[in-house]
């Protein structure tokens, strides 16, 4: 579920968004969240349980920039997405110095607000496939699968490996926790080990060879299958011209 967090320090403005929101077209939404003062805003989401979220933010904030305000909530939630408004034209080049998805115009209609959900609701479901999203005592970790070469299995925790064994973030769990939601160039060659093929350079005897020169254990009870999906795997990349 996905909050919609509003920004505007003109209580009806607030008040009129969200009259338009509860009437609007809006795909998995869970709670609509409004502040007049974006530094309270920051200070609120910092102390509440907050996931991933839609930012409706006015350019225009008394005391605070909402462009500067944008780029302090992408540093704290990377994968949050921002709908600017304003009731100027002044500032259409400057919202492009952030990552931003659409700009909207005072007064805002209910139209343009449904289009730009819905483009925010889309970019949350494309970076929810790309990512792999896991939350703890130490915070929520984001990280794109590209940069994982391997979960590594010690004890009862799971920690995710980048590059050269970087470690990109760990958490407590069971690979059978994870394994079905992970994308399918994904395989478990040991109890210990889930490896990346995409990352992978060679299967040669009992191990893997990553693309960083590190080699990944290769159980005998998963030797079989693991033969199987790296052939596959490159079978595919070589049809599809990857």
């Amino acid at each position: 579920m996905t909050d919609i967090i509003i920004c505007d320090d003109r209580e009806e403005i607030l008040t009129d968004l969200k009259e338009k929101l509860k009437t609007a077209d809006v795909q998995g939404a869970h709670r609509i969240l409004s502040y007049n003062n974006g530094k309270r805003m920051l200070e609120a989401l910092e102390d509440n349980d907050f996931s991933e979220g839609i930012f409706i933010l006015d350019i225009e904030l008394g005391c605070c920039n909402g462009i500067t305000l944008a780029d302090k909530l992408l540093e704290r939630f990377p994968d949050a997405q921002i709908i600017f408004m304003s009731g100027y034209d002044d500032y259409y080049e400057d919202v492009y110095d952030v990552n931003h998805i659409y700009f909207l115009q005072k007064p805002v209609r209910e139209e343009a607000l449904t289009k730009a959900l819905a483009i925010a609701h889309n970019h949350l479901l494309e970076a929810k496939q790309n990512c792999f999203y896991v939350e703890n005592k130490s915070g929520r970790f984001v990280v794109p699968y590209e940069q994982i070469f391997l979960f590594e299995k010690d004890k009862r925790k799971i920690v995710v490996r980048g590059k050269d064994g970087e470690e990109l973030c760990c958490f407590y769990g069971r690979f059978g926790d994870i394994e079905d939601s992970l994308p399918g160039h994904f395989h478990r060659c040991h109890n210990s080990f889930i490896v990346n093929l995409s990352k992978t350079r060679t299967l040669g005897g009992n191990e893997f060879v990553l693309f960083d020169g590190r080699q990944v254990q290769v159980s005998r009870a998963y030797i079989r299958d693991s033969r199987i999906a790296f052939a596959r795997y490159t079978d595919n990349m070589l049809h599809f011209g990857g």
